[in-house]
Parts: C-alpha cells; structure tokens; sequence
C-alpha cells in the first residue's frame, strides 16, 4: 500500500481535446464556460439548471431555454423541458410530455414524439417508443428497433451503461445489446440485480445465484456467490463478497483490494474510492493508496481523479495515483469536471486549474 506524502511533486493532466470543459457563475451571476484554456460568456443571467459532459456544456437559461455549448458554439434546443441528461458524448432531453430528443456531435435529432421511458448512456439511447410499440436503441447516429416490445415497458426493466443495454425480451430472455449486436444472456427473466457500465456488465444468474459478467461480447462465470453489493465502471466490475472482502474485477483479473468490509465504496470510471476504518482509500492501476487517515467532509470525483479540502483547509486533488495541493488558501467551493478543477476564495475570485497552469477570473 502506498501513503501520500505531502510534498508538491509535478503534477501533468492529460489534455486530450474531450475532457477539458468546465463551466461556472461569477459573483455577477453571470454563466461562462470554460474550454480548454479559454473563458467564454454564455449568459449574463442567472441559469436555472447545468451538466457538463465530456465535449459540451448543457443548461438551462434564465429564459427557460436548453442551450448547449459545443465546439465554440452556442445552440438553442427548445424550451419548457421536463428533463435533460448529459452524458460523456450525447445529450438527450424530454419535452411536451412525450417528444425525446437527442444531441450528437453538433447535430439535433428526435427520436420519438411519443415516449414514456428511456436511458441514456455514453453512445447509446435505449427507448419505449410507444406509438408502434417498438423497443428502440439510439446508436452510431443510427436508430434500431431491438425488440418488438418489452414485457414491462417501463424504465426499471432495461439498464442502460456506458455503451451497453440489458433488458428483459418479450419472451421472457435476458438480453444485452453492445457493439450493434444482440446478445441472449439466459431464458429467464428472473435477474435480481444488474449494473451497467464501459464494455462490461455483472449480474445474479437466477439459477444459481453466482455473479455473472458480460466482458466485451463474452460471458464470464464467477465463483462469487450472492455477493452483498456490485458496481459497474469502465471495464471493471467491484464487488464485496459473501464474506465481506473488497475485490475488483479488471481486464479478466481479480484483485483482492481489502480482506475488510468497507463501510462505504464507489467504483467512478476507473477509480475505486472506499472507506475503511474511519480512513480514505483508493485502489488504481492495481495498487491501494491511503489518501488520507480520516475521511474528508467533502471530497468530490471525476474520472480517475478525487478533489478535497483536507483537514487544514488544503484544497487537494489525487489523479492517477499523484497527489498535488491546488492552494494552500482558503477556498470557500469547488467542483471538480474531468481534468479540470475550480474552486472560489472569497467573495469574488474564481480559480480555475488545468493542465498544470492557474487561471484567474
């Protein structure tokens, strides 16, 4: 195990060209984004509601309307929304109580006028389209219908992932569409338990209760039984066992991260974050990390990234494995968007750090 030492040590984000978007509100209310490196004014009004995605910044105007930042521009959907989500690359949103619509790579597209339930992933939209009763998936700019119908359309009975989809069929079967392929899981619809996430899937085989994964087009028999939680990230499955051991599930190995139940865990991407005896832990790249010996009041993650203010009002962040101290300054709130950190001192100062550089707004 390794433990954090406090010395500023270099400290290198990866830019690649997603990743690097952020946005915030001044002391004016006014709403920028900020798009690696450059700050730019969206609203000098106060917004109601934003999500930031990998590529965009989607939100809601004073004037209640859903705009979406992309690529330099600006883009007016609609207005008088029910709903919106914001994923890594897509934006889907609800309007007149029925119509969903679909944002991809700069380009609006409706994906039914009459829906009641849908999820949406990374790169792919699953939906009920009820007007011809069709069971429908949203993917490479392509819509296809994956079924005639779902024994229970409704949006508890299919799981959406990163890119991945498992519903139960109109014959009862367990299923997963990846990779614009239909796969049959089991001929039961008896699946107690299911999580989602990038090329993979875990799940309670009805029959005898072991866990089961789904790794990139292929079935994986565990010798876990019923184990007491799971969670899905990208390409791994974290679980703790019958008997309360922490283990990861990783490119086809198990690793066994605590031989101690923690009192809380999350599996964020590729980061795992637990709790264990009162301390904060990390488990990447194979290793564990002690972050710290007592559990931070507020620690906020991204990626493969964890940002807190530690116990002298430090702000912190711990990425790939590297701890840095972003201010040793009071900082009074910060968020944390992929590789971008920003956080507020005072009343009026907003400090924004990517790719090891400090802005100031």
């Amino acid at each position: 195990m390794r433990i954090f030492s406090f010395i500023l040590i270099l400290f290198i984000y990866s830019t690649t060209l997603a990743q690097n978007i952020a946005c915030f509100s001044d002391y004016k209310k006014y709403f920028y984004a900020f798009d690696s490196g450059k700050t730019i004014q969206l609203e000098h009004l106060p917004v109601i509601d934003y999500k930031v995605g990998d590529n965009c910044v989607a939100y809601i105007s004073n004037g209640n309307k859903l705009k979406i930042y992309f690529q330099e521009e600006t883009y007016e959907m609609a207005t008088l929304i029910n709903s919106f989500y914001v994923t890594n690359n897509l934006v889907t949103y609800y309007t007149g109580g029925s119509q969903l619509y679909v944002f991809d790579n700069g380009k609006k597209r409706v994906l039914s006028k009459f829906v009641k339930a849908y999820q949406t992933g990374d790169s792919l939209v699953a939906f009920f389209d009820s007007e011809d009763m069709l069971f429908k998936v949203y993917y490479n700019g392509y819509i296809k219908a994956v079924d005639d119908g779902l024994i229970y359309p409704d949006v508890y009975k299919f799981i959406v992932g990163n890119n991945i989809l498992a519903y139960i069929d109109i014959y009862r079967n367990f299923r997963v569409f990846y990779g614009g392929n239909i796969y049959e899981i089991t001929n039961s619809d008896q699946i107690s338990r299911i999580e989602a996430g990038r090329n993979i899937m875990g799940y309670i085989e009805p029959s005898s209760k072991y866990l089961n994964l789904f790794y990139k087009g292929t079935i994986y028999e565990t010798d876990v039984f019923n184990p007491k939680s799971f969670q899905a990230g990208y390409e791994k499955i974290a679980f703790v066992d019958e008997l309360g051991n922490l283990k990861l599930f990783d490119n086809g190995h198990i690793y066994e991260v605590s031989n101690n139940e923690p009192e809380k865990y999350h599996l964020n991407n590729d980061l795992l974050v637990y709790h264990l005896s009162g301390q904060l832990f990390i488990f990447f790249n194979g290793e564990n990390y002690m972050v710290e010996n007592y559990i931070p009041s507020n620690y906020k993650m991204s990626n493969n990234a964890i940002a807190y203010i530690d116990i002298n009002g430090n702000l912190k962040i711990v990425k790939d494995g590297i701890q840095k101290v972003l201010t040793y300054e009071r900082v009074t709130d910060f968020e944390i968007y992929n590789n971008v950190v920003i956080y507020k001192q005072g009343l009026n100062t907003i400090k924004i750090h990517f790719n090891n550089k400090e802005y100031t707004q």
